[in-house]
């Protein structure tokens, strides 16, 4: 799986970005992360050390 970071400028309203992306072929889901809010569970997700 491939992930895409967008940086959005500031009062851009997010929820629209995301249903326009939702709405693009090969797209199976989106998530809002905040960088600024450390408890994102994407954010989590991603800091989970691999299992070797």
């Amino acid at each position: 799986m491939k992930y895409l970071k967008i940086n959005t400028e500031e009062g851009a309203d997010i929820e629209i970005l995301k249903n326009a992306v939702l709405q693009l072929k090969g797209v199976a889901s989106a998530e809002i992360v905040d960088d600024e809010n450390p408890e994102s569970e994407l954010k989590k997700l991603l800091q989970k050390p691999k299992n070797s």
